[in-house]
C-alpha cells in the first residue's frame, strides 16, 4: 500500500513538473507570476520579489502608475527596475 502511494504522488509529481517549469518564465527571461487579484501588488512583495529574483542593495522603491520602480545592484552593476501589479520585473 505504501509504495503504491508513494509512486502514484512521484508520478503525479513527474507529470506537473513540466508545467509548473515552463509557467516561471516568460520569452523575456523575466519571472511570470501571476496574482489572484487584479490590483497592485504591495511595496512589501514588490520589495520580496526583487530580492527573490537575486537583486541586491534595493533603493528608491517608489509607486508609480503601473507598478513599481526601484534602483538595485546585479551582478556589482547598477540596474533600474520595473515591478507592474503582477510582480513581474523588467530592467530599464
Amino acid at each position: 500500500m505504501i509504495k503504491l502511494t508513494t509512486s502514484a504522488t512521484a508520478a503525479a509529481l513527474a507529470l506537473a513538473a513540466p508545467s509548473l517549469a515552463f509557467a516561471a518564465t516568460n520569452h523575456t527571461g523575466t519571472m511570470a507570476r501571476s496574482s489572484p487579484s487584479a490590483g497592485s501588488i504591495s511595496k512589501t512583495q514588490a520589495m520580496n520579489e526583487i530580492q527573490t529574483d537575486g537583486y541586491t542593495n534595493v533603493q528608491d522603491l517608489r509607486k508609480d502608475k503601473s507598478g513599481w520602480t526601484a534602483a538595485a545592484m546585479e551582478s556589482g552593476k547598477p540596474v533600474s527596475l520595473h515591478i507592474d501589479s503582477l510582480g513581474n520585473i523588467r530592467k530599464e
